[in-house]
């Protein structure tokens, strides 16, 4: 995640996580993916909305859109999705691929033992859900900071 490791271990705490979660505010990871030529993920640079809210959240370098990277021993490729912000999805804030969607385009790939080829970057993943329209979106945000001023949900 592009925050703070504090912010990643409250979420691991809040969420009963059972994995490792690691902050990477200065996208280092991100960066490493994008020179090895594995996934590219979109990155926001105009925080001042989000920091603005919350003196908790810190982007160096902007945060960045989800992606999902599954690769195996042999750096080989076996799954890639990243988002990307369009109106549609919220500027990236809804329609992520389903956790059994992406566990059956791994699988598949594992079976593929003679391949050495990598997966595509997945570009049609079976949703989780539709998007909400923006307009109720924005509507939810200014109701969230009592109409007031749009305050995005964050993670108590």
């Amino acid at each position: 995640m592009s925050e703070p490791q504090r912010l990643a271990d409250a979420a691991k705490s809040e969420w009963e996580l059972n994995f490792d979660t690691v902050g990477d505010p200065h996208q280092e990871i991100a960066g490493q993916c994008k020179e090895r030529g594995w996934l590219e993920l979109f990155v926001n640079e105009q925080t001042s909305f989000i920091i603005s809210t919350d003196e908790r959240l810190s982007h160096p370098k902007g945060y960045f859109q989800p992606g999902v990277l599954g690769i195996d021993i042999n750096k080989r490729i076996l799954y890639r999705w990243r988002s990307v912000p369009t109106r549609a999805n919220i500027g990236g804030a809804s329609e992520r691929p389903t956790a059994s969607y992406i566990y059956k385009k791994l699988t598949e790939s594992l079976e593929q033992t003679a391949s050495n080829l990598d997966a595509l970057l997945d570009s049609e993943p079976e949703l989780d859900s539709k998007s909400r329209p923006l307009p109720v979106f924005v509507a939810l945000l200014m109701a969230n900071g009592w109409f007031i001023r749009p305050v995005p949900f964050l993670l108590n």
